[in-house]
């Protein structure tokens, strides 16, 4: 899509999320609100009873100009979910006593969709490197109440502990700790990094259970991986669910796809990826590794579904 069309797709896109918030605002008869006012909102993850399983907060003026939270309050609120896809697979095949990874958690819409779906019996990690995202992740923690099931480590995720520098997009998604292929004009900041095999080693109680781990980061999953060797050696990783992105030069990104691919076939993890990602839908084998698209590699015996919708 070319650039002009791009942006005015996003326009549109905005025009109908600013009525879709001056609705929700109306019908709510929420009285007093400014620009900077948290407006909560039901999460579209219902529980048995058909009730929302956890609620969101956010400030109209980031709705009305960031891309990544007009997103989540028009499909949460207007629709069937943000990444409904995403959360239908995690309603369907957490466990009791599972542990839920969300490297690249942002605000947490995942982490409180694994939280919920089996209240207390779940443990969610949940890894944001930004520090506003981070702030606000721990906002909606705190307002669900699910301090007890979410920890929330404010770190960046790859292959060694230490320091990298953190490149920042324009919108609260798309950060990124990759060294090459930033948007020009994108700002850094210097941010503590671990491992996953740090994460879990530090941690105990994890231990001898069944895993789930998603990884958004970015163009960052290749180190990601990397750092989570003795985790896929030593425990029951029974899904990655990863985004198979394009960040690099045709040559390098080849180089890192075959790199990923490798990783997991040679544990015998098969892929498949959702008809629609908003949507849900069929679930399909990834027969082109080159489509650009959330994948759900899956470990030998994982019992996946025909449909999620």
């Amino acid at each position: 899509m070319a650039i002009g069309s791009e942006l005015e797709v996003q326009r549109r896109f905005f025009a109908i999320v600013a009525t879709s918030l001056a609705q929700y605002i109306d019908n709510q008869r929420l009285s007093g609100v400014t620009d900077t006012t948290e407006i909560e909102f039901p999460s579209a993850s219902l529980d048995a009873d058909a009730k929302p399983r956890f609620r969101m907060s956010l400030p109209p003026a980031l709705i009305h100009r960031d891309l990544g939270a007009a997103h989540v309050f028009y499909h949460d609120v207007a629709g069937r979910g943000f990444e409904f896809g995403l959360r239908r697979f995690l309603d369907l095949h957490l466990r009791s006593d599972d542990v839920f990874v969300d490297v690249g958690a942002h605000w947490g819409i995942h982490s409180l969709t694994a939280a919920t779906v089996l209240p207390h019996q779940v443990s969610v990690v949940a890894v944001e490197v930004h520090p506003y995202n981070a702030a606000r992740l721990r906002r909606w923690v705190e307002l669900n109440g699910l301090d007890g099931d979410v920890e929330v480590i404010a770190k960046g995720i790859g292959e060694r502990n230490g320091v990298a520098r953190l490149w920042m997009s324009g919108s609260t998604m798309g950060h990124s700790l990759r060294n090459d292929g930033q948007e020009p004009g994108s700002q850094a900041i210097d941010v503590s990094t671990t491992t996953i095999d740090r994460l879990i080693s530090e941690r105990p109680h994890l231990r001898w259970r069944r895993f789930v781990l998603k990884i958004d980061v970015e163009g960052n999953e290749l180190e990601a991986l990397n750092g989570a060797q003795h985790l896929f050696a030593t425990e029951d990783v029974a899904a990655v669910i990863w985004e198979k992105s394009a960040f690099y030069a045709p040559a390098q990104q080849a180089r890192r796809d075959r790199a990923i691919w490798e990783f997991l076939d040679s544990r015998g993890f098969r892929h498949f990826r959702m008809e629609n990602e908003n949507l849900g839908g069929r679930f399909l084998p990834v027969e082109d590794r080159s489509v650009l698209c959330n994948v759900f590699s899956l470990a030998p015996g994982f019992d996946s579904k025909e449909r999620y919708g």
